[in-house]
């Protein structure tokens, strides 16, 4: 993934291969037909520039594709990404942001306090 941020439509391809593992072009073209009402052109169009940034590789005769990062390392480039470009590199700043547009619930908030008291005393 490097330093781009995902496209919505790379993503689409990458959820459908975590969701169900290695799966042949034409079978990924027609979840994503089903999923997100894209023609074969389109279909065949974003796997080719997934593949040409490094997202998943494509083998065989029958053209298998599998994601080259798990959902995880995903998450976090995505999320080193955005942290880099949107707060200076500042983690706290990001989890500022997130306390500051109220989309967390105190449940949360909670869970978050145990996790930074977990992870500080590593």
């Amino acid at each position: 993934m490097k330093n781009d941020m995902l496209f919505e439509s790379e993503l689409k391809v990458l959820k459908i291969l975590w969701d169900q593992g290695d799966t042949i072009a034409k079978e990924l073209a027609i979840h994503l037909k089903e999923s997100a009402d894209w023609n074969k052109t389109t279909s065949y169009t974003v796997i080719r520039r997934c593949i040409e940034k490094g997202l998943i590789e494509r083998s065989g005769t029958n053209f298998m594709c599998r994601a080259i990062l798990t959902k995880e390392e995903t998450s976090k480039q995505a999320l080193a990404i955005l942290t880099d470009k949107f707060f200076d590199g500042s983690s706290d700043l990001l989890i500022a942001s997130l306390l500051g547009v109220g989309k967390i619930t105190t449940s949360q908030i909670s869970s978050l306090r145990e996790f930074i008291n977990e992870f500080g005393a590593s």
